[in-house]
């Protein structure tokens, strides 16, 4: 990439001052030759775009009619979107910063408070503009106002934590938040605001979730898994003019997963179809942030804190990260309706998550579920036999193996499980090994770039054969392999990307294959226990 002068830009810059969602930005670059090509990578190795270039390529695309906004007419281009620097631009750059320091509030209240109450005041700022304009005068009064907004829109426990832990914060430091926020208030849902305040929640909920306190099972999914999910899912065949999309998260965390899906669907066509969203979550403070994710989206969603029994609900998109290898509750005698291929062991309910959502799949329905890449390979008998059962129905469309580290509590490698509506048999599962892609974003932790989830999505939507990367593979032969769905075991890992270095390719998928070993002698080792308990031994 050759060095340049003058101002660059990432794709996430483009698609906010374009009012696109980045999926779009990505296919201009795919689709198009003539768009300007990258002169360089920042810190975290993203692509750098010259502005003035991508201005002049802007300036040559017209917006569709269905995509004009008010004030927009028929000659109206993306370069004079573009081409307008309001304050959404300055508004994202000063959550990032504030998200980033704590130091604003000292030793008052905790790091995870703190970012709670930003996520508060970017709930206010967008959807309340009337209240928010009244806190730039009033500091005093700003912890009341939010703690009013919240239990108006449901957020009763998240009202209760932040009026506690803000009530011995000086008013001051709480009106230089407010005024470090800017008072511009949003016009519409449509506007570049609205995008802003989604972008800006993502950012704060990514950084919650690496200094909140708790398990992995309560934490949420970082955003490049999100989104890579949400892709995967959404990469089927698009959906015609027929009734809303109901889309299900039935373990929704903070409401990450769905709000990636939403995303997903806005971008995937000009007229998008019409959603349904609801999800199930076990704490109330989650659940809550989840409410608020989405509805800086502007989309209702149905959101409850319990898993609820069998209702009879069908879906057509479901995606979840549910909680890994965590005890079956489930009382004395039980069976539960959704176990179609068998019932589950005691000691992991990987494989209760995995049936439940199959037997919640509408005629239509497709569901991307995270699992422990052991999971796909267990030696448990109990769960060889549901695997068996639900790849020898149909019901198993992909396997996708992802890199290690991916979580900030976790070094568990995982994949992703593409399931879809059982046919009654199966002809062949496609399989991806991405234990090479992404890149380490600190010491422990790696992420995967817009480059790593649009590779993912194109790839798995094509079911395109790459060679050490991915195949299609027949039913015989996964039988020959007892039923195990661990991609490493038909695909040999290479490196991925022609950017990346063969070394480091083979290294990172040699440490994904090593703490997916671990895994399986972990399980192995919880199974002999159940057994000596069952045995009194």
């Amino acid at each position: 990439m050759a060095p340049t002068t003058g101002p660059l830009v990432t794709r996430a810059d483009i698609a906010r001052r374009t009012a696109v969602r980045r999926p779009a930005v990505s296919n201009w670059q795919r689709r198009y030759a003539d768009f300007p090509e990258a002169v360089s990578r920042s810190d975290e190795d993203v692509e750098l775009f010259p502005e003035a270039e991508v201005q002049t390529w802007l300036d040559r695309r017209m917006i569709p009619a269905n995509a004009r906004r008010a004030g927009e007419g028929a000659g109206a281009t993306y370069g004079d979107r573009f081409r307008r620097k309001d304050a959404t631009e300055g508004f994202v750059a000063a959550v990032r910063a504030l998200a980033g320091d704590p130091r604003h509030f000292g030793d008052h209240i905790p790091h995870d408070h703190y970012l709670l109450f930003l996520m508060a005041l970017v709930h206010v700022r967008q959807l309340r503009p009337e209240v928010w304009r009244g806190c730039a005068d009033r500091p005093g009064d700003v912890v009341g106002a939010v703690r009013h907004v919240l239990w108006e829109d449901g957020a009763y426990r998240l009202a209760d934590l932040l009026g506690r832990s803000l009530d011995r914060c000086p008013p001051h430091l709480v009106g230089e938040l407010v005024a470090a926020l800017g008072t511009a208030a949003p016009t519409g849902a449509s506007a570049p605001e609205a995008e802003a305040g989604a972008e800006a929640f993502d950012l704060l909920l990514a950084a919650y979730g690496d200094v909140a306190g708790g398990t992995a099972g309560e934490l949420p999914t970082p955003p490049s898994v999100a989104r890579a999910v949400a892709g995967m899912l959404m990469a089927g065949p698009p959906f015609d003019d027929g009734p809303p999309v109901r889309l299900h998260d039935p373990y929704c965390r903070a409401g990450e997963m769905l709000a990636a899906s939403v995303d997903a669907v806005r971008a995937s066509a000009p007229v998008p179809p019409s959603l349904s969203v609801s999800g199930a979550g076990t704490q109330a403070v989650p659940c809550e942030l989840a409410g608020m994710n989405l509805a800086q989206r502007h989309q209702p969603a149905d959101l409850r804190t319990e898993r609820g029994a069998d209702t009879g609900s069908r879906f057509d998109r479901v995606l979840t990260n549910p909680p890994f290898n965590a005890r079956l509750t489930r009382g004395s005698g039980h069976v539960a309706p959704h176990w179609s291929y068998g019932e589950p062991p005691a000691h992991n309910a990987n494989y209760d998550w995995l049936q439940s959502v199959v037997h919640s799949l509408s005629e239509r329905g497709r569901a991307c579920v995270v699992m422990p890449t052991n999971a796909a390979s267990s030696a448990h008998s109990g769960e060889r036999r549901i695997r068996r059962g639900m790849i020898e129905d149909g019901a198993v469309e992909a396997l996708v193996a992802l890199p290690p580290q991916l979580f900030p509590a976790t070094a568990v490698a995982v994949s992703v499980w593409i399931l879809k509506r059982p046919t009654g048999s199966c002809r062949d599962v496609f399989f991806l090994d991405a234990t090479g892609l992404g890149s380490m974003a600190s010491r422990t932790r790696r992420v995967l770039a817009t480059e790593d989830t649009d590779l993912l999505v194109r790839i798995t939507g094509s079911r395109e054969e790459r060679k050490g990367l991915s195949r299609v593979v027949g039913i015989d032969e996964i039988r020959a392999h007892g039923h195990s769905l661990s991609a490493t075991a038909y695909l040999t890992t290479l490196a991925t990307e022609p950017s990346r270095e063969a070394t480091g390719g083979q290294v990172r998928a040699l440490a994904g294959r090593l703490a997916e070993l671990g895994d399986r002698a972990r399980d192995v080792d919880r199974h002999i226990e159940a057994l000596f308990k069952e045995y009194g031994l």
